[in-house]
């Protein structure tokens, strides 16, 4: 399994090997470095003595990924702006022997979890020069998207570099699952019925968002970040209880409901209820599009699409 960790000066040795010739160091670096090649210790001064070259101390952070089989890639983020809402990924580089293999995406997705999630940043950008496709194509999958251009003298040549962003409003929604949609429970007695639903909505502050012949839902007065709010579904007529439990199933919400019940059926397990487009016939009138499926420890997880 790809982590990431803190640079150390140890890695050094191994992340400059990965380029064996100056065009490909010069797609890496661009003229961060004066000449070619460098030695780890060259590497080490910039990053551990200089700061990466930025004034602020608190401003330079360089990362590696790593998995069972050792040192994978490496990258280094830093802030752009005084109120440290816009990161900027550098020096991005995965191992040359295993390129071609999602290593890169997979760092990109973990550096990309840690700027938004850790640093709490608003947008995260980096540069990638246009004769460098592979790295262009690793870019788009992780969800950048090009936002600008301009043109670097190398080698004499004049490379374009193009700039990419991702927006942390845009990084969340790319998300196949955005949340958990709903718990749903079921008794069996009108009068527990109507204490669960007391319970939510006097103790926990639930606030009631639609019902139906048997059941309502009840819906939470605060809105996480980037996340659904939760909500609770209580059904009144009791059947299936003693075989199931109180908890029925727990409900992922997705705009990706027939991509993902394929998924999990090509991973060999059932999906009892095919996607397919509901309505619950509440007041207002609920539409949505959702599957269900047993998952490993045999559990009911439903997969459900909002309308």
């Amino acid at each position: 399994m790809l982590r990431l960790r803190p640079y150390k000066a140890e890695d050094a040795e191994t992340i400059i090997s990965w380029c064996r010739d100056e065009v490909s160091f010069r797609k890496w670096t661009a003229d961060r470095y004066e000449s070619f090649p460098i030695t780890a210790e060259d590497m080490n001064r910039k990053y551990l003595d200089n700061n990466g070259d930025c004034d602020e101390a608190d401003n330079f952070f360089p990362f590696t990924a790593f998995d069972e089989n050792g040192i994978a890639g490496h990258l280094i983020m830093r802030y752009l702006d005084a109120e440290k809402s816009h990161i900027r990924f550098g020096f991005v580089i995965v191992d040359d022997s295993r390129r071609g293999q999602g290593y890169g995406r997979k760092m990109l997705f973990l550096a990309l979890d840690y700027a938004f999630n850790i640093f709490k940043a608003k947008k995260v950008d980096l540069g990638v020069f246009e004769n460098n496709p592979p790295a262009m194509k690793c870019y788009r999958a992780a969800g950048f998207k090009p936002c600008n251009e301009r043109v670097m003298d190398l080698l004499g040549e004049k490379w374009k570099c193009i700039d990419m962003e991702i927006k942390r409003e845009d990084y969340f929604c790319s998300k196949a699952i955005k949340g958990l949609h709903h718990v749903s429970m079921k008794c069996a007695d009108p009068k527990l019925f109507e204490k669960a639903l007391s319970f939510y909505k006097d103790i926990l502050g639930f606030a009631e968002e639609r019902r139906w012949d048997q059941g309502v839902m009840l819906k939470s007065g605060w809105e996480g970040e980037s996340s659904f709010p939760a909500r609770i579904e209580i059904f009144c007529n009791g059947e299936g209880v003693k075989a199931l439990g109180a908890v029925r199933h727990f409900a992922l919400c997705t705009d990706k409901v027939d991509e993902l019940a394929a998924k999990v059926e090509e991973a060999g397990y059932e999906v009892f209820i095919k996607p397919k487009d509901n309505v619950v016939p509440s007041k207002p009138e609920f539409h949505a599009r959702l599957a269900f499926f047993y998952g490993p420890l045999g559990e009911q997880v439903e997969l459900f699409n909002p309308k």
